[in-house]
C-alpha cells in the first residue's frame, strides 16, 4: 500500500496530535493502533482524479477523499506512483488525512446561532461556572445570577 519511501501526514483526524510517518514498517505500526481506536469509514472520493508528476516519478494518479470517524469528518489526499511488482504496479507515496469538523461541535449557523444566548465578557471563574451552568435558563435568570455574583464581590 505504501511505497517504501512513501509519507502519511495525519492532522488530527487518527488522534489529538499532528503526526508524520515515513516507511512502511512505520505506518503500518501506527495504523494498526489508529484505526483500533478511531475506526474511518465512508471513504469517497472528491473530485476527479488527476494525472500529474512528482519528483523522480514521472506520473503520478493523485486525488482527494471523504470520510468519517466516530468523532471527526476528514478529508484526505493520495498521491500514487508507480511500483513495479506491487498490486496494480502503484503504491501511495504521499497519504495526507486532516480533521475537518468534529461531528459533536457543529460550526454556527444562522439557524443555531439564534439559540445561544448572550453572555458579557467573563472577569472571573465564578461568573463564568453562573453562565455556564445556567445557559439553558432565561437571560433574566443570568443577568441576576451575574448581579448577585458582582456584588458579593464589593
Amino acid at each position: 500500500m505504501i511505497h517504501p519511501d512513501g509519507y502519511w501526514r495525519d492532522l488530527l483526524t487518527f488522534g489529538w496530535i499532528f503526526k508524520t510517518l515515513q516507511g512502511i514498517e512505520v505506518v503500518e505500526a501506527w495504523l494498526t493502533e489508529a484505526f483500533d481506536a478511531n475506526r474511518a469509514h465512508g471513504f469517497c472520493l472528491e473530485g476527479e482524479p488527476q494525472i500529474g508528476a512528482f519528483g523522480d516519478f514521472s506520473v503520478t494518479l493523485q486525488f482527494f477523499f471523504k470520510f468519517e470517524t466516530e468523532t471527526a469528518l476528514g478529508r484526505g489526499f493520495v498521491r500514487l506512483v508507480e511500483c513495479p511488482n506491487a498490486p496494480n504496479d502503484v503504491k501511495a507515496f504521499t497519504v495526507l488525512t486532516a480533521m475537518s469538523a468534529l461531528k459533536a461541535f457543529p460550526e454556527a449557523t444562522d439557524e443555531n446561532a439564534r439559540e445561544k444566548i448572550y453572555a458579557p465578557p467573563q472577569t472571573n471563574w465564578k461568573i463564568g461556572l453562573i453562565v455556564e451552568t445556567q445557559h439553558a435558563s432565561s437571560p433574566r435568570k443570568i443577568r441576576t445570577s451575574l448581579l448577585s455574583a458582582a456584588a458579593s464581590r464589593v
